[in-house]
């Protein structure tokens, strides 16, 4: 009986461990974002060939969908990533077309020094391609982007904190209500603040509430993402990194809690 037990309880971690890391689409071409419990980290240098990109592009969704997520991003102390970006992507939605895919998303990124930004990308072909091939003026069916919050630099920049080690850190959460919209917030928050907006139920997130936290640094809403229903609509969580050439990124995303699984609703 007691191996039985224990054979249980080793399907059930190995469960766990699937659902963020088996069986995954990505964007990833170098591998540069690995795969763990509970979280992902990077640690890559970008050098661009004669003919490349300034930037190195990437994400990869976890294979379980969710109406939200809170999401602890951490640049690690002993990197170089200059202005390189950790990032959550959200409402992923990928389409095959021509014998590729188009992508539709919401992004929030963020920069060590604090820039950051919000939006919403439509059509997306090369994601290596200068701002994934999309302008905000781009006529129907092409690569396209809605900023909510454009790319920001010097006094308007984020003054994002440390830790102990000296890593810089920020939580991004995003969280999807019924009226079509996603709200988001970029916060600064202890553990035990992100352990705590984990612990609640369902019923007590559904309100939309930003989680709790040491410092809202920016909060808003994304408009007209989806239509509106009688349920929140759950999409992959999906991490996402641009690397610099010349520079080194070297970070984690820590999986600090969702809103909705999809089992849950079942």
């Amino acid at each position: 009986m007691k191996m039985v037990k224990k054979l249980l309880l080793g399907l059930v971690a190995v469960a766990a461990v699937i659902s963020l890391t088996g069986c995954m689409p990505k964007d990833d071409d170098d591998n540069a974002i690995k795969k763990g419990i509970g979280k992902f980290s990077i640690d890559y240098t970008y050098e661009k060939a004669a003919d490349g990109e300034d930037n190195y592009r990437a994400y990869r969704p976890t294979s379980l969908k969710h109406a939200g997520a809170l999401v602890k991003l951490v640049f690690k102390a002993d990197g170089d990533p200059g202005a390189s970006k950790l990032g959550v992507i959200f409402g992923l939605q990928e389409t095959k077309k021509d014998g590729g895919k188009t992508r539709d998303f919401n992004i929030i990124g963020l920069a060590e020094n604090g820039q950051y930004y919000v939006s919403s990308m439509y059509n997306i072909v090369d994601i290596q391609e200068y701002n994934f091939g999309a302008t905000t003026t781009a006529a129907a069916g092409e690569p396209k982007e809605k900023e909510w919050i454009p790319i920001t630099g010097g006094s308007s920049n984020l003054s994002l904190k440390k830790d102990g080690d000296g890593n810089t850190y920020a939580y991004v959460w995003y969280q999807a209500d019924k009226s079509g919209n996603y709200k988001w917030a970029i916060l600064d928050m202890t553990d035990d603040q992100a352990k705590a907006w984990k612990k609640l139920s369902n019923d007590d997130k559904a309100a939309g509430n930003v989680p709790e936290a040491t410092k809202v640094y920016k909060s808003g809403t994304i408009t007209g993402a989806f239509a509106a229903a009688d349920k929140e609509p759950k999409y992959p969580i999906s991490i996402y990194a641009m690397v610099k050439d010349g520079k080194n990124l070297k970070g984690e995303w820590v999986m600090s809690g969702y809103y909705l699984e999809a089992e849950e609703e079942e």
